[in-house]
């Protein structure tokens, strides 16, 4: 099996919001030494709560999604986006949406079982040059120059 389960992706993208969540509060306890809702010009408890909540249901909901799509594939893929969730977001709104983020990975069983082989053109300067070029046309790569207009533009 390959990626990961949507729960599992949730479960891992909301402890990744969780963790950034817990620098964040520990960055402003230390900041003003005590909880920050307590003092004058902070953000009151409850309104601190609701964000704290709906940026865990952030993390945890694009961290599942990912996973379901088979975006990612282990632990740290789901604590990354969890962590980096608000950007990723952010980034979808400016850009659109686009299909790579919401399509699974082609499993290597649905892909041809042939591959095709590309074609090599002529090594040998010993085909006559209306040979040379009608496979080069053929296979539609470029034309090397012959060595007569080499030389004729080297010299003229």
């Amino acid at each position: 099996m390959t990626g990961m389960l949507w729960w599992q992706g949730l479960l891992w993208g909301l402890t990744g919001a969780t963790f950034i969540e817990a620098l964040d509060l520990y960055g402003a306890i230390r900041r003003i030494k005590g909880y920050p809702w307590k003092f004058e010009g902070e953000v009151p408890f409850g309104p601190y709560l609701l964000s704290i909540v709906i940026r865990l249901g952030v993390g945890a909901g694009l961290a599942a999604a990912l996973a379901s799509s088979g975006q990612i594939a282990g632990p740290i893929g789901g604590l990354a986006a969890g962590i980096a969730a608000p950007k990723i977001i952010e980034q979808l709104a400016r850009r659109g949406l686009g299909h790579s983020l919401v399509e699974p990975a082609p499993d290597a069983a649905s892909w041809p079982a042939q591959q095709t082989q590309l074609p090599v053109p002529p090594q040998s300067e010993e085909l006559a040059p209306d040979t040379a070029q009608s496979q080069a046309q053929q296979a539609q790569l470029p034309v090397p120059p012959q060595k007569s207009e080499v030389q004729g533009g080297l010299s003229g």
